[in-house]
């Protein structure tokens, strides 16, 4: 329960920049107890729901993004380890609408992005892809708390 006052209070001192920027950390991947998805819930319900998941995925979509740019860095190591990312790099280009649905999974923080990057996916469809992916799945989160919110209001 605390961790729903802490939301609130962020959301309420920062506005849809707070919803912006706790999307970024948790897309970082630095653990926090309170999952992305109550967060953009509960904004949704005291928010816009359209400009809560578009904050929301603009700041996913850049912490995958990064993570994206790590997982290619350290692509060599990882590579020599992993013997099958040439097959799933082969599926990714063949089926383009696998990352953007893959985007909307609730994986764990990192995993998209490093994974990308590792098999040097193109960067470009990368972004496109968890962006458009990342933004469907705060507009559900969101619209959650919207329709919601008069079960707890």
């Amino acid at each position: 329960m605390d961790f729903l006052i802490f939301g609130t209070g962020l959301i309420d001192s920062f506005g849809y920049l707070g919803v912006f920027l706790v999307s970024l950390i948790f897309s970082l991947g630095l653990t926090m107890p309170l999952p992305l998805s109550t967060v953009i819930i509960f904004a949704g319900a005291i928010m816009n729901p359209l400009i809560v998941a578009l904050f929301a995925g603009v700041g996913s979509a850049l912490g995958e993004s990064i993570s994206f740019v790590l997982g290619a860095s350290g692509n060599k190591i990882l590579k020599k380890k992993i013997k099958f990312l040439p097959k799933i790099k082969r599926n990714l280009e063949k089926n383009k609408y696998l990352l953007p649905f893959f985007a909307m999974l609730p994986l764990p923080s990192m995993v998209l992005g490093l994974s990308a990057g590792v098999i040097k996916y193109n960067k470009y469809m990368f972004v496109i892809s968890v962006l458009f992916g990342r933004i469907v799945k705060m507009l559900i989160y969101a619209f959650i708390g919207y329709f919601g919110r008069n079960l707890v209001f």
